[in-house]
């Protein structure tokens, strides 16, 4: 226990100590008048984000402490987000980069999906990998009104989910289901999007991407290959 408390305590010590010589070497490097130690609050949350992150660390075995990324990189993030804010100003970073947030929650669940092998857990990484995506697309644009066809990007990134799964699984039931959601989303938000812009050939061109989509999933439903063996007048056919 004191072996582990020393290395907890002089690995954050070295990380508070290079994080404030970064603050020093840059405030130098930019011109910085004001270097005043108050500034640097968002290393302490980073320091309590990265104090998640040693227990993973110090035990890999303990798979079930990996969940530690969750809290551990939205600290970071935040982290991250204030400390721009003390240099560009805090009402134009959050205005602008709060989705960031939301990417990060994605990216945390899809680390853990991958480390805990679990694959449903990529579906909600992916709903908000695209969610964070479009939000933050409206953020730094101010098109707001773009949301009328993005909210899409919800039951697309569900229906792409279930397609994945499906296939990585073999599991035709979520192929049909997922293909079907993502079709269908696909040809509501190109309706909305030809509706609000007039542009019809948006429609036009999800249309017939959808049915090219739609009928290459067909020809490769029926396994052709598995077919071709099993089938008596090919097997027949077949030199000996």
């Amino acid at each position: 226990m004191t072996r582990t408390f020393k290395l907890i305590t002089g690995t954050g010590l070295i990380l508070l100590g290079g994080l404030l010589l970064a603050y020093n070497l840059a405030g130098a490097a930019l011109g910085w008048a004001d270097l005043a130690l108050w500034r640097l609050w968002p290393l302490g949350i980073a320091g309590v984000g990265l104090l998640f992150v040693l227990p993973l660390v110090l035990a890999p075995r303990e798979r079930g402490q990996a969940a530690l990324l969750i809290p551990s990189l939205l600290l970071l993030c935040v982290a991250g987000l204030s400390a721009a804010g003390q240099v560009f100003g805090p009402g134009l970073v959050w205005a602008h980069f709060w989705p960031q947030v939301i990417l990060t929650l994605a990216l945390a669940l899809g680390l853990l999906a991958l480390y805990w092998r679990l694959i449903w857990l990529g579906l909600p990484a992916l709903v908000l990998g695209l969610l964070g995506a479009a939000l933050q697309l409206t953020a730094l644009t101010g098109w707001w009104s773009l949301w009328a066809v993005l909210w899409a990007v919800v039951p697309l990134g569900v229906g792409l989910g279930l397609l994945g799964i499906g296939l990585v699984r073999h599991l035709g039931g979520l192929r049909v289901a997922g293909g079907l959601i993502t079709l269908v989303t696909a040809l509501v938000a190109g309706g909305l999007g030809s509706l609000l812009t007039g542009q019809w050939s948006v429609l036009n061109l999800t249309l017939a991407v959808g049915l090219m989509a739609a009928g290459l999933a067909l020809a490769l439903w029926g396994r052709p290959a598995a077919w071709l063996r099993s089938s008596p007048a090919v097997m027949d056919d077949m030199p000996h």
